[in-house]
């Protein structure tokens, strides 16, 4: 299982803004919810984009991630993932070809910049007064591509990165995703030269 924590902006209003949100993440949640056909909520988990559950319900995330692991996957694999300087992110994302059984003829490649740990001191809200641990925290989402049907993808990427609070080390995630939401695969690699960030 490879996790990832996207923090949604629309708490920002309750007297304290998260550091790790982003409006990306909110419109990437509102789009799986009209998909699913359910209001947005948190704390919600969208497993392989074909299934979602109350983060919260053990025996539903259970259940779905039972149910993902039998789905097979296509090959993605991360190689060279390191740090040119404090700045730039550099990596190799190779895929396997997009197999005919899929729902369409192409589909979109992405990596994600991930915190492996983080934490926030909440000043307002609910959880005000509370220091909070994330792990996998999202920073960006890019779209390196697209993956046609049995063909390969393979290409050196180049990630400026954002200044980030005390972080532990990166993370990056490369996975493959179709137009209506499933990820078909998805791979991860530490960087390297992060711990020093």
């Amino acid at each position: 299982m490879i996790a990832l924590s996207e923090h949604v902006d629309y708490w920002d209003h309750e007297g304290w803004k998260d550091p790790y949100s982003s409006i990306l993440f909110t419109d990437r949640q509102r789009e799986y919810d009209r998909r699913f056909g359910v209001n947005v909520y948190t704390p919600q988990m969208i497993i392989d984009g074909a299934a979602q559950c109350n983060g919260s319900d053990v025996r539903s995330a259970s259940r779905a991630l039972a149910q993902a692991r039998d789905h097979s996957k296509i090959g993605v694999r991360i190689s060279r993932a390191s740090l040119e300087d404090s700045t730039t992110l550099r990596a190799r994302v190779e895929t396997d070809p997009l197999p005919r059984s899929s729902h369409g003829h192409k589909a979109n490649i992405y990596v994600v910049v991930a915190l492996d740990h983080a934490e926030s001191q909440v000043l307002g809200g609910e959880n005000k007064g509370r220091r909070i641990s994330h792990v996998a925290v999202a920073e960006r989402v890019n779209r390196i591509g697209v993956l046609e049907r049995e063909k390969r993808f393979d290409a050196e990427v180049q990630l400026k990165l954002k200044p980030a609070a005390q972080p532990s080390g990166l993370r990056l995630v490369a996975f493959v995703q179709e137009s209506d939401g499933e990820v078909l695969g998805i791979s991860l690699a530490e960087v390297s030269g992060s711990e020093e960030r």
